[in-house]
């Protein structure tokens, strides 16, 4: 291990515990390989707890399983440290290549100890059928990759994966379910493909769903971003039929306003027929109601989507605009109708001015009715003689 240094510590885990944390590095360049754990200082052959409170010399061996390390250094002030070198056991060494591995390395050696590798597993990933190396035995030991994890996996269609490929799926916690339910549909993904699926809660049944809807080549990316921002496969069903073919991201901006498909149906039957997402959204996001650009339409409005918001955000409705064109109101402009809708004019007060023969403008109206002025008073006015009255005409009478 030329050029690596190996280095150990001990140290006190606190009063009274009787424990100490026994600290294991391995160190090449800027490679650090470590593992740490707490043991009884009779784990330590030839260092007692009260040697650690010495200063002074220390020497003791620490037996794994696959060997053992003879460690020698220093003490001071309740902590030793110092370096190792590791040990084989022939008899471990020996099962080993009886079970297939290769012969240990000096490194491998180290780590086998290091990691307290038995030979049960060892003989357990290699019953799974996995071709594993000795540094895929301390990379599965690490990652605590249980053998029935393998071995099921294999069986689910995954026997050309590598020990590398298992410890991913295991710590991504990729559980069977997934695995068969992708091979099931025809997916020949690599585990860091599904990994990602994982991570993102992706089930087997939802793509299933997805590629029901009409989408069945989206890529693992697509899926997680449609997942992770919670789309219906509903919502990509009703675009199918609906003729769309949006990209994800659009797909997801819908969902993200919450947009679904009912409501961008009705806003088609309603005659926007060609509004972009940015539009739909728009128009969600203050909760325009559909029935709203019906009425728009039937009185032959081609309002831009701006000025549609604009109507919605203030309580326009479209029966309010069915409602203004009886009284006579036809094509106002945007700015006049928000005007009387958010004075809360009703339409019927305009048709009352309109059949007693008052030509109002629209900011006498809202002024009359803001100074609670009534049919009948603009009645008694006219039938009084006192007819082409101005709006403030009228209020500056109703001083006297």
């Amino acid at each position: 291990m030329e050029g690596a240094s190996r280095e150990w510590t001990v140290e006190r885990r606190g009063a009274g515990n009787g424990k100490v944390r026994f600290t294991l590095a391995r160190r090449k360049g800027e490679s650090t390989w470590m593992t740490n754990r707490d043991i009884d200082p009779s784990s330590l052959h030839g260092l007692s707890a009260e040697m650690l409170d010495k200063n002074g010399p220390v020497h003791f061996e620490y037996v794994g399983k696959a060997g053992k390390l003879l460690c020698e250094g220093q003490s001071t002030g309740g902590k030793a440290s110092g370096t190792f070198t590791a040990v084989a056991d022939p008899e471990y060494v020996a099962a080993l290549k009886k079970m297939g591995y290769e012969s240990p390395s000096d490194d491998q050696i180290f780590y086998l100890i290091a990691s307290d590798i038995t030979l049960e597993f060892a003989r357990s990933i290699r019953e799974t059928g996995l071709p594993a190396t000795l540094d895929d035995l301390v990379r599965l030991s690490s990652y605590r990759v249980p053998a029935d994890y393998i071995r099921d996996a294999r069986k689910a269609g995954y026997g050309n994966f590598a020990a590398s490929d298992y410890t991913r799926l295991w710590s991504y916690h990729v559980d069977l379910d997934l695995l068969k339910g992708l091979k099931a549909q025809g997916y020949e993904f690599p585990s860091k493909d599904i990994a990602q699926l994982a991570s993102y809660h992706v089930t087997a049944e939802y793509i299933h769903d997805v590629r029901q809807a009409g989408y069945k080549d989206f890529s693992v990316a697509d899926l997680t971003q449609l997942s992770s921002y919670h789309v219906e496969p509903e919502l990509l069903k009703g675009l199918k039929t609906q003729g769309y073919d949006f990209p994800v991201r659009d797909i997801v901006q819908l969902a993200s306003y919450h947009v679904d498909a009912g409501y961008i149906r009705e806003v088609r039957q309603s005659g926007y027929k060609d509004l972009s997402v940015a539009d739909l959204t728009q128009l969600a996001s203050y909760h325009v109601n559909p029935e709203l650009l019906k009425g728009l339409k039937a009185q032959g409005y081609d309002l831009p989507v701006k000025d549609v918001v604009q109507l919605g955000s203030y309580g326009v409705s479209g029966e309010y605009m069915a409602d203004l064109k009886k009284a006579g109101l036809e094509k106002l402009p945007v700015k006049d109708i928000v005007h009387l809708r958010s004075y809360g004019v009703p339409a019927q007060f305009i048709t009352d001015t309109r059949n007693l023969g008052y030509q109002f403008t629209i900011d006498e109206i809202v002024k009359l009715h803001s100074y609670g002025v009534n049919e009948s008073e603009l009645r008694r006015l006219r039938d009084s003689g006192k007819k082409n009255l101005t709006a403030d005409e009228i209020l500056k009478l109703r001083m006297q």
